[in-house]
C-alpha cells in the first residue's frame, strides 16, 4: 500500500529551493511538485519564499518565482543560501504583514 499524500489544513507559506540550475523543468523539486498538485493544498497556499544561490545568476529563486507566478500568490522574500540575521527580520516583517492582511480577507 502507500502513503497517503500529504496535505495541510490551515493556511500557510511555503518555502521552496530551487534545483537543476538552468534546467527550468527541473527547478522545482519533485515532492514540490506532487504537494501541489493535490487542489487543497494549492488552494491554502498563501505565499512563498525562495531559496538559492546567486551564482546561478537568472535562475536565482526561479522556483519560487514560478510557484507565485501559477499560484497567484505573492513572492514574499528570496533568502541566499543560509541566509543572515537581516533576512530573518525581513521574513519575519513580511509574514506579520501577510497574516494581518489575511485575517482580515479571509
Amino acid at each position: 500500500m502507500g502513503e497517503e499524500p500529504f496535505t495541510v489544513s490551515k493556511p500557510y507559506v511555503l518555502v521552496v529551493p530551487t534545483y537543476g540550475g538552468n534546467r527550468d523543468s527541473k527547478q522545482i523539486p519533485e515532492q514540490v511538485v506532487s504537494f501541489l498538485n493535490i487542489k487543497k493544498n494549492r488552494d491554502l497556499l498563501q505565499g512563498v519564499i525562495g531559496t538559492g544561490n546567486t551564482n546561478f545568476g537568472e535562475t536565482y529563486c526561479r522556483a519560487a518565482e514560478q510557484i507565485s507566478a501559477k499560484a497567484g500568490v505573492p513572492l514574499l522574500y528570496r533568502v541566499e543560501i543560509m541566509g543572515t540575521p537581516e533576512d530573518v527580520e525581513q521574513v519575519q516583517e513580511r509574514l506579520d504583514q501577510l497574516w494581518r492582511t489575511t485575517a482580515i480577507t479571509n
